[in-house]
């Protein structure tokens, strides 16, 4: 067994330094590999999330539109009544046609 400040420790306690190492790697391996399964399961998750909350917020926004364009229908709609019963009146600008 070699000799040296380092070994004491092993002598005085009976284990094998190199033997020792050999288990310290096996640790070190196990606890890499498990922080890689960390690292990697955790970038799916925040990928698939980012995914499916952007996918959300495109629908709302759909639904937001929709919703305003119906508002939108729903006043025109109420001006006109009023247009045609002369509570308001007429057009000052004429509409634009579409060319």
């Amino acid at each position: 067994m070699p000799s040296g400040p380092r070994f004491e420790l092993f002598k005085s306690l009976g284990i094998n330094y190199y033997g020792f190492h050999v288990r310290k790697n096996k640790i070190y391996d196990y606890i890499s590999a498990g922080v890689c399964s960390v690292l990697i399961g955790t970038t799916i998750y925040l990928g698939v999330n980012f995914v499916y909350s952007w996918r959300q917020s495109m629908t709302m926004l759909r639904y937001h539109h929709a919703k305003l364009e119906l508002e939108r229908k729903n006043y025109i709609e109420q001006i006109s009544i009023a247009r045609q019963n002369n509570l308001l009146p007429p057009r000052s600008v004429p509409l634009e046609t579409k060319k």
